[in-house]
């Protein structure tokens, strides 16, 4: 365990010095919510990284406004950044630049998640005739290890068809950072033909 957090600390101050502190230095200058996401462990050592940061913060300024709003787009490749990238851009909450590093998935998550689920539906059964709608909230702090895409896929896993008797929504709460933490709805029925809104949003304007 120790050795797995030596890992972990020596990986993020190598994030953090190869483009970390671009959060900082770009707030303010995007119109958008701009989540970039690259793979656990693929930050190098042995090179410069002030070329990097000028070629990632070029292409964020010029090409980003280009690409489509929600879309998740995987693998982009940029000359002179030795890392792939993924990235989501919003235009709802707070507006800037989010890094985050993802690791690779557990293929057992949404059997354990279903677990965890059907338990917290039986807890949450006794309120199911005093309220409208009833609401499971999933909450993540983890930047590293877990996403809004990362659960959804795993929802849906489990729940292709009907959530547990008695509930209404999932919810996912991202609050891995924690000035700007965000609310979604993951139920998988709901989401079918769903505009992309937040899950705040869809209760004061429902889309269905």
């Amino acid at each position: 365990m120790l050795h797995l957090e030596l890992e972990l600390k020596l990986h993020n101050d190598r994030f953090m010095e190869a483009i970390g502190h671009l959060e900082v230095e770009l707030k303010g200058q995007l119109n958008c919510r701009l989540r970039v996401t690259i793979p656990f462990g693929s930050v190098p050592t042995g090179i410069s990284w002030d070329g990097v940061r000028d070629r990632l913060r070029s292409w964020i300024l010029h090409d980003v406004p280009q690409l489509p709003y929600n879309d998740i787009v995987h693998n982009i490749r940029i000359e002179g950044v030795p890392f792939p990238l993924t990235v989501q851009k919003s235009n709802s909450a707070t507006h800037g630049l989010f890094l985050a590093r993802s690791v690779t998935e557990d293929s057992d998550f949404p059997q354990r998640l279903q677990s965890q689920i059907d338990r917290k539906a039986l807890k949450l059964a006794k309120y199911r005739d005093s309220c409208d709608m009833l609401i499971l909230l999933i909450e993540n702090d983890d930047i590293a290890n877990m996403n809004r895409g990362i659960m959804i896929r795993a929802v849906e896993a489990a729940y292709c068809q009907y959530l547990p008797s008695g509930l209404d929504r999932i919810w996912y709460a991202d609050s891995s950072i924690p000035e700007s933490t965000q609310f979604w709805n993951i139920t998988p029925a709901s989401r079918a033909n769903m505009i992309a809104m937040n899950a705040m949003e869809e209760i004061e304007r429902p889309p269905e």
